[in-house]
């Protein structure tokens, strides 16, 4: 598995894959009517826009994506880290966040946050972050979502 940057995506099998991770990850924090819900919206007519303003890290095994997150760097932000649920377990998220920790030093940011659906707040507390509220998150679909924003502080 190898980690890029890349300057261009495709945007059907980004979210194709969030789709994927929603659908069956998601599904254990939350009730199965918000989950179909959640993972059957389709990308927001500005998707390639949110990405474009973002620095994205992909995960390929050979040629498949296997998971990417994006880094919002002026917000000191995560915006996303979803992992293809064939590959959880591998390590894929712990090295798309590697990269993003390793991108943030680079870029001299100190700490980052992250709006952590509820499935994913053990994988953020492992890689280093602190819980500090929860929330929810209004999905464009009429949803609420519950969250939890959480902080970690990188040596730079």
């Amino acid at each position: 598995m190898h980690i890029t940057f890349p300057a261009d995506f495709d945007i059907a099998t980004l979210w194709a894959l969030r789709s994927r991770a929603v659908g069956i990850v998601c599904a254990t924090h939350y009730p199965a009517s918000d989950v179909s819900i959640w993972a059957a919206s389709p990308p927001p007519a500005a998707y390639s826009r949110f990405l474009a303003d973002r620095t994205v890290a992909v995960a390929e095994d050979g040629e498949k994506l296997v998971g990417y997150a994006a880094l919002d760097a002026p917000a000191r932000e995560i915006d996303a880290v979803f992992v293809d649920p064939a590959h959880i377990g591998e390590g894929v998220g712990k090295r798309l966040i590697q990269a993003l920790f390793a991108l943030a030093r680079r870029r001299q940011i100190d700490e980052l946050t992250v709006c952590a659906a509820l499935n994913a707040v053990g994988f953020y507390r492992a890689a280093g972050f602190g819980e500090e509220r929860e929330d929810l998150y209004a999905h464009p679909s009429g949803i609420a979502l519950p969250h939890v924003h959480m902080r970690a502080r990188i040596a730079v």
